[in-house]
């Protein structure tokens, strides 16, 4: 009894179909672009194609050089689109051969049903694309694929092959082996993180680097740089147990609490901004442009003397350090 309702099953499944040529065993093809060519001599056979398109994809079919030698009624294409009813019959003497576009699997069928042996062949080409493609102001990827306009240049590799980042170093990062080095120290400092993933004291020195070398955002997604981002928050806690800290000890901790996504102005209970502002304003000696920078990243507004400070330094004969 089992066994009728299979056949039964099967017979509702394959011979009430609009199209026969479902039931059959289609070779798939899974490139991207391709062609579909056949030449041969044959008579009475039935021989398909399933071609899968993407969600998020189309594809342009093009079907050129048919030849037979049979009736169209013996001898055609029929191209299927899966989810809907769209069919297209080709045969040998159409002339007119239009492009053919569709969003979802298509299914090529060959047919042919001549009782006597003669010659058929066609040539098929498809692309598979994405939508986006479409777009006339889209970014080519590659042959196959297209991102929007605004995500070239983005710091995103949105192409797999990441052509839509390709030539948009700018300033010094376009200077030729600039990238190399920067990642060859981003390494380099990693490699000096000790177990507790810290740098001991030069901890928010590290994390700022990082930031600055675009190998850490700090956002909350990525395990490695939430625990250096505790360190830095212990590191800086531990220093406002000493009775004072320097304008730059101080700078370097709002750096970076500010790139570790911390609010140094409420950071248990301590304004470290304000505190800063405060000591440069009280400070008669040289202030060092660090702390300035720090304000300035803090959006906090600067003291009166600092732009006489900052140009002391530019005018001066002296060397240092953080001027070349």
């Amino acid at each position: 009894m089992e066994g009728i309702k299979i056949v039964a099953f099967a017979f509702i499944l394959c011979g009430f179909q609009l199209y026969t040529v479902q039931c059959l065993n289609c070779k798939i093809e899974r490139n991207v672009t391709g062609r579909i060519v056949v030449e041969d001599h044959h008579y009475d056979i039935d021989e398909c194609w399933t071609i899968p398109v993407p969600l998020g994809h189309f594809i342009h079919l093009q079907l050129s050089n048919m030849q037979s030698d049979h009736s169209c009624e013996e001898d055609n294409v029929i191209i299927s689109v899966a989810g809907t009813s769209d069919t297209y019959t080709f045969c040998h003497f159409d002339r007119n051969k239009n492009p053919i576009t569709a969003l979802s699997n298509v299914t090529v069928t060959h047919s042919v049903a001549a009782h006597d042996v003669g010659d058929t062949g066609f040539t098929l080409e498809y692309r598979i694309r994405t939508i986006e493609c479409l777009n006339i102001n889209s970014f080519k990827c590659d042959n196959s694929s297209c991102v929007s306009e605004e995500k070239v240049c983005d710091g995103v590799k949105d192409c797999k092959n990441g052509a839509d980042e390709i030539g948009c170093e700018t300033g010094v990062l376009a200077i030729k082996g600039i990238p190399e080095a920067r990642e060859e120290a981003v390494s380099w400092l990693k490699q000096k993180r000790t177990a507790a993933w810290g740098w001991r004291e030069n901890t928010p020195r590290a994390v700022v680097a990082l930031y600055l070398a675009s190998a850490a955002n700090f956002s909350g997604t990525v395990l490695e740089e939430e625990l250096m981002a505790k360190q830095t928050e212990l590191k800086t806690v531990v220093a406002l147990l000493r009775p004072s800290l320097t304008n730059s000890e101080l700078s370097m901790f709002v750096n970076a609490l500010l790139v570790t996504c911390h609010s140094p102005r409420q950071f248990y209970g301590n304004n470290l901004v304000r505190r800063l502002k405060e000591q440069v304003e009280e400070s008669g000696n040289f202030t060092h442009p660090l702390a300035y920078l720090a304000l300035c990243n803090a959006n906090e507004s600067w003291p009166l003397r600092a732009a006489s400070d900052l140009n002391s330094i530019l005018s001066s004969n002296s060397e240092y350090p953080f001027v070349k």
